[in-house]
């Protein structure tokens, strides 16, 4: 039987109600109380935190390094919307972080 969150979060493998953000805060906690507390059992408890931290700082860096992707449907012929491309005084009417464009030569 597949875990109810699936239907949820479509190609997401769920196992938990919490994310990597969650077991780092837990783990940066453990480590911390092991090294407050000095003893043989408390360097145990802080290694452990130390290695669910890096384990879980390691998956939340590469769940955010997942490419993007967008498709777009322009209503225009290809030959315009070239022409509109390739016209660079054109540009800042769809790409707002442009003021204006002046052709040099």
């Amino acid at each position: 039987m597949e875990h109810p969150s699936k239907d949820r979060f479509p190609g997401k493998d769920l196992q938990l109600p919490f994310g990597a953000s969650t077991w780092l805060l837990g783990a940066g906690a453990l480590a911390a109380y092991g090294l407050m507390r000095r003893s043989k059992p408390a360097a145990v408890l802080s290694a452990a935190g130390g290695v669910i931290a890096f384990t879980a700082a390691k998956a939340q860096l590469s769940a955010s390094r997942q490419p993007a992707r967008a498709t777009f449907l322009v209503n225009a012929s290809p030959e315009q919307a070239y022409d509109l491309w390739r016209n660079f005084e054109a540009l800042p009417r769809f790409m707002a972080h442009l003021k204006s464009v002046r052709l040099l030569s």
